[in-house]
């Protein structure tokens, strides 16, 4: 790769970075709130700005070319890290309480797999649950009795 000064590209350079992860510039786009046509655009101006073809296009998706899997590798350690610090101190910092109102059924059967991930990734977080029927959840939520209704 030719040297280049990217330190004012990295929306740039993090476009591409999620068009090589996801594989196709429309689930990148979707999952980044970014339109296909604009992350595609800004893919054609870091492979100018690189002189190299980072993508081949084809039926499925994009596929990177040698050139873009060293690029993508750098970033990925970068990347990566930098998501992995964001997140912890973002875990870290988010307390308060949470009232969450169900049914008996939901509460017993479907609702603890969902709660223990939640518990294990935001564990300042204090959660109450209320059971009760759903005519009598509905006025709590309306009354502000729950922040969370979960019903069938």
């Amino acid at each position: 790769m030719s040297t280049y000064d990217l330190r004012n590209d990295l929306p740039l350079l993090f476009d591409f970075y999620i068009s090589a992860k996801e594989g196709n510039f429309s689930k990148a786009a979707s999952k980044y709130f970014l339109s296909p046509s604009s992350l595609s655009r800004n893919i054609s101006k870091l492979e100018n700005k690189l002189n190299l073809k980072l993508f081949v296009k084809n039926n499925k998706g994009i596929t990177l070319t040698l050139d873009g899997e060293k690029l993508y590798k750098e970033l990925d350690g970068l990347f990566s890290n930098l998501s992995d610090n964001l997140q912890k101190d973002e875990k870290d910092e988010i307390s308060g309480n949470i009232t969450i109102g169900t049914t008996r059924n939901i509460s017993d059967y479907k609702l603890e797999k969902y709660l223990s991930s939640f518990i294990k990734k935001y564990p300042n977080v204090k959660i109450k649950i209320l059971t009760d029927s759903a005519s009598n959840l509905n006025d709590y939520l309306i009354n502000h009795r729950i922040d969370i209704l979960i019903d069938y």
